[in-house]
């Protein structure tokens, strides 16, 4: 897994749309638009957005960000999205973690558990499935093969009850 400050081909974020979780949402989609314009900057951006805010996502977001248009519950593309990888050839897949929403704290989340499946069909990458429950937000790696995470990430009761360290370990 390449380090997070390698060169990629582009930046995946996701629409703010899980209602009530923002105090104020006029102040929380501008937010979103100036990190996605600060980022667009340097690199092709898609914000995934619902359908159903996709007009209001245009109106903050201008048209130079790339919308794409499906159904998700929540704004966290970093924990629900494939964790990008190459191979030893240097060819491009996704690891799609099992998602569960942090524990299974916010409800429902059965549309970003696809998150990271459809961004992968719609960049044309291959995916990779893992059963592990997990944020792909959890990892922090520095592209060399050393890779950090907390013992209140994957071992957690409530994402992986069952699962010992080592089997964890030898999964990521």
């Amino acid at each position: 897994m390449p380090a997070e400050w390698h060169e990629h081909k582009r930046c995946w974020m996701a629409w703010p749309c899980r209602a009530g979780l923002w105090a104020d949402s006029d102040a929380t989609c501008r937010g979103y638009a100036s990190v996605a314009h600060a980022i667009a900057h340097y690199e092709p951006l898609t914000m995934l957005t619902p359908p159903h805010l996709a007009e209001r996502a245009h109106n903050y977001l201008g048209s130079d960000i790339e919308l794409f248009e499906v159904p998700i519950d929540d704004s966290w593309a970093r924990d629900s999205g494939p964790n990008f990888v190459l191979s030893d050839q240097g060819d491009p897949a996704g690891v799609c973690f099992t998602f569960n929403a942090w524990g299974e704290k916010y409800q429902p989340y059965d549309q970003d558990s696809q998150m990271a499946e459809r961004i992968l069909e719609r960049a044309g990458v291959p995916a990779i499935h893992s059963t592990l429950v997990a944020e792909g937000g959890g990892l922090c790696v520095d592209g060399e093969g050393t890779l950090l995470t907390t013992d209140t990430c994957f071992p957690n009761p409530n994402r992986n009850p069952d699962w010992q360290r080592s089997d964890i370990e030898a999964v990521l």
